[in-house]
């Protein structure tokens, strides 16, 4: 997978200690990572950035989760970019406002970050199935050769 093959994910999230565990659990070779700490700041990276996927914290400060994905999903009209949300709320009503927008998945705080590339891969299988895979191939490869 060249540098342009990198899927481009961008993670808004208001906790700095699991961005940064976002961060070590995404590889560089496989993501290129814009990370943010607000809903407005996700909104301002993704209209000039354009991920293939956005990971979003549902409660943050300035701007929420949901209403950042509300912009995205019905004014700015993207049906396409992969969303996933990030929640520690066990909701089924709050989960599901969310996915009446388009969500792709969810993932439950506190996750495992040793399986979330995986997770957020599968999620984005969902809207495109042969660079979902040619990312799992990239990553699997990379975490072959860092076993002990």
């Amino acid at each position: 997978m060249n540098k342009k093959a990198k899927l481009k994910i961008l993670i808004a999230e208001d906790d700095v200690d699991l961005l940064a565990l976002y961060d070590k659990a995404l590889p560089d070779l496989v993501f290129d990572k814009k990370l943010v700490i607000n809903g407005d700041k996700a909104l301002e990276a993704y209209k000039t950035w354009h991920p293939d996927i956005l990971v979003l914290d549902i409660v943050m400060p300035v701007m929420t989760g949901y209403l950042a994905l509300k912009e995205i999903r019905e004014a700015l009209k993207d049906g396409n970019t992969t969303v996933i949300i990030s929640t520690s709320i066990d909701d089924i009503d709050e989960v599901s406002k969310f996915e009446r927008l388009g969500i792709q998945g969810y993932i439950v705080k506190p996750f495992d970050y040793k399986k979330i590339a995986y997770d957020i891969l599968g999620f984005f299988k969902k809207t495109d199935p042969a660079r979902a895979d040619m990312a799992r191939k990239k990553l699997e490869k990379i975490l072959r050769h860092h076993l002990p």
